[in-house]
Order: structure tokens, then sequence, then C-alpha cells
């Protein structure tokens, strides 16, 4: 019984043995960075708070003999946390409705319809352009104002 169990094993070794052969024939790893479909280099992380980079830094310190030395970098390259983000400035009442879909995507710029139809109850529906009220458009100038500080703080989170 130990010679067929003994036997068995070996058999089953040799066919893991063969599958794993196979699979690296198959799928080679990509020992270089141009193979690899994509690739992000450290010098193009964007420049944010939950982003870290290491390594490069010396620390002077005192050494037992009261002496300075310096240690080579810290102990980690990169560090990288996931981003807080943040809602975008809500759009005042009166331009809300003028405003067309994506307006809260800090990568695409924020587009406004140039005119609604208006309709009442009892009167017959109206085209209104956007620029016929000078009040609508100030406040679309404030809001933009407000969505352009968001735009620069989310736009490097936003990118992936």
């Amino acid at each position: 019984m130990p010679q067929k169990l003994r036997i068995a094993r070996d058999k089953l070794t040799r066919v893991f043995r063969y599958l794993e052969a196979l699979n690296q024939h198959r799928n080679p790893a990509k020992r270089q960075l141009r193979e690899q479909p994509w690739s992000l280099r450290l010098r193009d992380l964007p420049e944010h708070a939950s982003i870290q980079l290491g390594g490069a830094k010396s620390l002077k310190t005192k050494n037992g003999s009261g002496e300075d030395s310096e240690l080579g970098g810290s102990n980690y390259v990169l560090k990288a946390q996931r981003p807080r983000l943040t809602r975008p400035p809500e759009p005042p009442e009166e331009i809300a409705a003028w405003l067309e879909d994506g307006w809260d995507d800090p990568s695409s710029a924020f587009a406004v319809r140039p005119a609604l139809e208006e309709s009442e109850i009892s009167a017959a529906p109206t085209i209104v352009s956007f620029t016929d009220d000078a009040a609508r458009t100030a406040s679309l100038e404030r809001w933009k104002l407000l969505r352009d500080e968001w735009v620069k703080t989310e736009k490097p989170l936003a990118q992936r």
C-alpha cells in the first residue's frame, strides 16, 4: 500500500509540474515595463496629501558618540491612501435646471442649456433663453468660481 501511494503522489506531482510549465510557456511573466499594458511612473503621480513618496529623504541623527550620522531615506517608497472625495458645490436653484448632466464631474467642463421651454397650466409653452435674466447669469458666474476651486482640488483625484 505505501508503494502505491508513493507512485500515485509521484504521478500527481509530475502532472502538476507539467501544468505549471505549460502555464509559464503560454503566459510568460512580463519582466520589462514596456511589456506591461499600463504603467505610471512615480514622478507622474499627482501631487496630493493622500500620496507620499519616501526613500529619497535623508535624516540626520545623533549616534551613540554624539556625532551626526545620516540615515538614508525612509522605510517606505510609496504610501497611498484612498483620497477623500468632496461633493461639488450645489448650483443655485435658479440655474440648476439649466445645467447639462455632468456638471458634477471634475474632469469635464460643465455646459448650460441655451434655452428652456417653460409652460404654465393655462398658457401655451414659451421658450426662455438663459441670458434673458441678468440675475441668472450673475448667479452662474458666482457658482462657476466655486466650482473652479473645487475642480482644482478634485481633478488630480479623478485621474485614474
